[in-house]
């Protein structure tokens, strides 16, 4: 006891720095903010491609919506690749598949559903697919289950 009480009055005491305890203890908070930081950049970059996803469908339904009404035909168009939705395309395809249905029972293209559903492997490989069709209904399904709107 008599040491501690020395070391409390020595003015050299704990010059040279930090103990190794006060070093451990800084480093695990520095460990626990950049965890921290680290999921909340990959929540945002998922929330990013989603809203990219979702853009690119809106943009395609909206083609649609234009070609239905240009054609004077009760149709929709066979492949919005046609209408100059490329570049946004080869943005969304890095992390989600593209998928056009417009195929009607009868074989006429009276109605249409875009899917984007989000590749394995990607950072969005967790998150669900999202669909828009004819009616301007935006869905998001885990699989082939609605679980919601966007």
């Amino acid at each position: 006891m008599s040491g501690f009480l020395k070391r409390k009055h020595d003015t050299n005491f704990n010059k040279l720095g930090a103990t190794i305890t006060e070093f451990v203890a800084g480093l695990a908070v520095s460990c626990v903010l950049i965890g921290s930081v680290q999921i909340i950049y990959e929540y945002q970059r998922v929330a990013t491609n989603r809203e990219a996803a979702q853009n690119f469908l809106l943009e395609s339904a909206s083609v649609q919506q234009q070609f239905f009404s240009a054609t004077g035909d009760i149709r929709y168009a066979e492949d919005t690749m046609l209408f100059g939705l490329a570049p946004a395309l080869s943005n969304v395809t890095n992390y989600y598949a593209i998928n056009r249905y417009p195929k009607d029972t009868e074989g006429e293209l009276t109605r249409f559903t875009i899917i984007a559903e989000p590749l394995s492997g990607t950072i969005q490989a967790r998150d669900g697919g999202l669909s828009i069709n004819q009616r301007g209904q935006r869905l998001v399904m885990n699989g082939h289950n609605i679980i919601g709107t966007w």
